[in-house]
Formats: C-alpha cells, sequence, structure tokens
C-alpha cells in the first residue's frame, strides 16, 4: 500500500536510448547504487521551456596537424594498439605533445563519421584546452558542472541531433546521451578528480569509459604523464 499511483505522465522528454540504459544497469551493478540513482545523474534537473541558445553547426575538422617523428611513432603504436580490442595507455611527460596525438586521432575518428569524447579531470584543464581544441575542430562542444543548466541542455541535444561531434567534458560528459562513439580519450588517467565520492554513484569515470566504450564498441585511449 506505500506504493502511490501514477497521476499523470510527462510529455515531451528526450528520448533515452538502449545504450544509455544498458550503461546506467553496468554503473549500477557495479558501484553498488540504483539505476535511479545513476539517472538522476544523467538527467540533471534542466530548465523549463526552450532555449535561446542555438545549436552549432557541424563543421568537418581540417586535419592541419602536423607531429615530430617520436610523435608519429606513437601515433602508430597506439593505431595498432587499438586492434587489441582493449585501451591503450599513452605514457608521456607534460610538454612531450600528448594532445597533438590526442587530436589527429580524434580527427580521423570524426572523418570517418564516428564521434569522439575527449575526458579531462578538472573543469580548469577544459578551459585551457577549449581554444586551443576549437583551432582543429570548431564545433567541439564543451560540458561540466559548471555550465548553466540551458548549456548543458544545449549540448545534450546537440548529441541528439546534430552530426558527427566532439565533446570535452569532466567526468559527467560520460553521462550525456551519447551515440555512435568511435573514440574514448582520458587525459590524465590517474588523476584522483575521475573518482566520484559524493553522491551516488560513487563511480570512477576511467572505469566507467571503458565499460561506455565497451557498450559503443569504441577506442579507449588513456594517456597519464606519472
Amino acid at each position: 500500500e506505500k506504493i502511490l499511483c501514477i497521476e499523470s505522465k510527462e510529455e515531451g522528454l528526450p528520448s533515452v536510448s538502449r545504450e544509455e540504459i544498458e550503461f546506467w544497469r553496468k554503473i549500477a551493478g557495479y558501484y553498488l547504487c540504483t539505476t535511479g540513482e545513476v539517472y538522476k545523474a544523467a538527467y540533471p534537473r534542466m530548465t523549463e521551456g526552450s532555449s535561446r541558445l542555438k545549436i552549432p553547426l557541424w563543421e568537418a575538422p581540417e586535419d592541419k596537424i602536423g607531429l615530430t617523428e617520436a610523435q608519429e611513432t606513437a601515433f602508430d603504436e597506439i593505431e595498432h594498439g587499438f586492434e587489441s580490442g582493449k585501451p591503450v595507455l599513452l605514457d608521456g611527460v607534460t610538454g612531450s605533445g600528448k594532445t597533438e596525438i590526442y587530436l589527429k586521432l580524434a580527427m580521423k575518428e570524426l572523418r570517418e563519421g564516428r564521434n569522439v569524447l575527449y575526458l579531462v579531470p578538472e573543469i580548469a584543464l577544459s578551459h585551457q584546452l577549449e581554444e586551443r581544441i576549437r583551432r582543429h575542430i570548431p564545433s567541439a562542444a564543451v560540458y561540466h558542472s559548471a555550465l548553466t543548466p540551458a548549456k548543458r541542455k544545449l549540448v545534450a541535444m546537440q548529441l541528439r541531433e546534430g552530426g558527427p561531434y566532439f565533446v570535452l567534458g569532466t567526468r559527467s560528459a560520460l553521462f550525456l546521451p551519447h551515440r555512435n562513439l568511435g573514440l574514448i580519450i582520458v587525459d590524465e588517467e590517474h588523476d584522483s578528480s575521475y573518482k566520484q565520492d559524493t553522491p551516488a554513484p560513487r563511480y570512477n569515470a576511467r572505469e566507467s569509459a571503458i565499460m561506455l566504450a565497451g557498450i559503443h564498441g569504441a577506442k579507449v585511449l588513456l594517456g597519464s604523464a606519472t
């Protein structure tokens, strides 16, 4: 008798894909929480009504990134490593040029019609990378908790309705309505900021990214300077 009757049905809610539900269930099972708690993390309360913001037009990236000989060698070894179907670790000290390799790999996926998620551990890092990435990928989207609800909603709409996409985000970007993911990059994969302590789901974004990639058949590149 404690279960209440449904009084009405909310109209106009965004459609949820089977891949999203599968990901939520994996997270819930692995991190010992309910699927509903994962859903609340994936779909935080958004602003009501329509937004005046517009979805940016998709622009195909131009590959003008020149790699050094050492970077080209790393690029080729990463491509070979992807053939195993397992995550690949790129170990390089700060300033060694990992970002150029990330972007080269990302643009290859985008040209082939697959989407890319690029995770960083902290919002400050996304600010530093945003301008640099948009010089090569003008329509790249940015997603993190410091954005207004309207802007977060716009990014989710862009993923549902737009063409191929590139998203730069913190751990919460894992719960966007992804489709046709070809590559997930987890930069500074060792960083403790990837761990969500509270509220549930209490997850590690690095491990969760590998789960998400498995659902979409995507490649995973982990980057670290330590």
